[in-house]
């Protein structure tokens, strides 16, 4: 089914209540995959038993496993990773949600802070790494458990999840990074050290009318958004040098 594009406050600010677009078919590329994954996270699973039975009702359809839910509740930070039977294995992590004021304490944190050294190097938001370091513990206890049965890894995020994915993204080395809407979040030294992982394929998606991606201002020290490389995007994604725009089909029976 075709992903259609809704402005409307609904889809804004409760993306999680729209359709899944998972199904048993697979999915067109790894971009589109992490998108709908992205969108998930902001299910309220770790507080909801409806909605956590769902989650794990729609990755089954597209063939992974039980989510592991990762939940901070000091920092107000979420994820959730699971893998499929080849062995690909995600970790999504939620965003700014409307009615949770913790995320938006997170974002206004806008000071530039050391980055610890055995986690990555440089500066970095000071809220987005608080989030990113709370996350870190059932992260690494979830990544031993799948050791030998993970292949591949990709992280991904949207908005204050992208950025948490970016900073765990240079400490725990995946296969891919994938972020939507991911506002700045360190500096030059970080960027390079995120770039200079060259096993690590980095992918940015933005729409053009966003303004989270151009926060903060580049005239406080911080570093510009960052690529892998400019190979053309993957089979019905649509860009511009400064714009990604993505239009996906997923074919098959979706789990609503």
């Amino acid at each position: 089914m075709p992903a259609a594009y809704s402005a409307d406050n609904h889809s804004l600010f409760y993306p999680e209540r729209d359709l899944t677009l998972l199904s048993n078919a697979g999915w067109p590329n790894e971009i589109a995959l992490a998108a709908e994954l992205s969108r998930l996270a902001y299910l309220r699973a770790e507080t909801n038993t409806g909605e956590k039975e769902k989650l794990a009702r729609i990755l089954k359809v597209a063939g992974f496993g039980t989510p592991e839910l990762l939940n901070n509740v000091a920092h107000d930070a979420y994820g959730f990773a699971s893998c499929n039977d080849s062995g690909l294995c995600v970790l999504a992590f939620r965003g700014t949600q409307i009615d949770r004021y913790q995320d938006f304490m997170t974002n206004i944190q806008v000071s530039l802070t050391p980055i610890p050294k055995a986690m990555s190097r440089g500066q970095a938001h000071a809220g987005f790494l608080k989030s990113a370091q709370a996350m870190l513990p059932p992260v690494r206890y979830w990544l031993n458990k799948m050791t030998a049965k993970r292949t591949r890894l990709v992280v991904c995020g949207h908005s204050l999840g992208g950025a948490i994915a970016n900073l765990l993204g240079a400490y725990i080395r995946p296969d891919s990074l994938i972020t939507f809407g991911c506002p700045r979040v360190g500096d030059d030294e970080f960027g390079d050290f995120l770039l200079n992982q060259a096993h690590l394929q980095i992918t940015r998606v933005v729409n053009c009318c966003d303004g989270v991606p151009t926060v903060p201002q580049t005239f406080m020290g911080w570093y510009e958004h960052y690529v892998r490389n400019q190979l053309p995007p993957p089979k019905g994604c649509y860009y511009t040098p400064h714009t990604y725009q993505i239009k996906t089909e997923f074919k098959g029976d979706p789990e609503d």
